[in-house]
């Protein structure tokens, strides 16, 4: 059997599912992300003990992105 049979049946199999699965998988990617970042040790996350302003917080800016992110594949994904 050809190998480049199976890389064309699973790439019709791919063109066959609905737009929804895309966007969901995207979204399923960025949320996963936002509990990962939540869930994070702040020792892992190069937080230290010492208090830094609000502005300065890595973990912080991280979840906004990914949360920006889940909003434009919802609206426009």
């Amino acid at each position: 059997m050809n190998p480049m049979f199976g890389f064309i049946q699973s790439s019709l199999l791919m063109a066959a599912l609905p737009t929804w699965t895309g966007k969901a998988a995207f979204i399923g990617a960025f949320v996963l992300l936002v509990v990962v970042l939540v869930l994070l040790p702040p020792r892992l996350a190069g937080e230290t003990g010492r208090v830094v302003p609000w502005w300065r917080r890595v973990r912080l800016w991280a979840v906004v992105v990914a949360l920006i992110q889940i909003a434009i594949y919802a609206c426009w994904g």
